[in-house]
């Protein structure tokens, strides 16, 4: 994999997802139990810190990258996500794929993806 590759399907058969019109990112999301004592003092219990990724595309671009996804939210599946990062260094999470945005529009007879978000949290 080169820097900024991202590859996402069942665990050993992932496959490419191309950067063109591509935009991803990711938020870190706490998992923590909060309560008030009784003089009103917030207690935090941190459990575990999770990754929420998203991919977004051109308002318009052809189906290649989302006909794959398509297919693994097909799957209702735990899926593998393989981020290279700047350093060059493959990170792996494995991620729940929440149902998809999309619109289809045709364009000069030509079917084309519109407006897509695809949402992924780590497990």
């Amino acid at each position: 994999m080169s820097i900024g590759d991202i590859s996402i399907g069942l665990l050993g058969a992932e496959s490419a997802i191309s950067r063109a019109g591509m935009r991803f990112s990711y938020a870190d999301s706490e998992i923590t139990n909060e309560q008030r004592t009784a003089d009103g003092t917030l207690v935090s219990d941190l459990r575990a810190v999770k990754r929420h990724f998203e991919m977004s595309f051109d308002p318009m671009t052809t189906g290649t990258n989302l006909d794959i996804i398509l297919a693994l939210y097909d799957l209702h599946a735990e899926l593998s996500l393989i981020v290279d990062n700047e350093t060059g260094a493959d990170s792996t999470y494995t991620v729940v794929m929440r149902p998809l945005s999309v619109a289809r529009e045709m364009i000069r007879d030509i079917w084309l993806w519109s407006g897509a978000k695809i949402i992924l949290d780590e497990v």
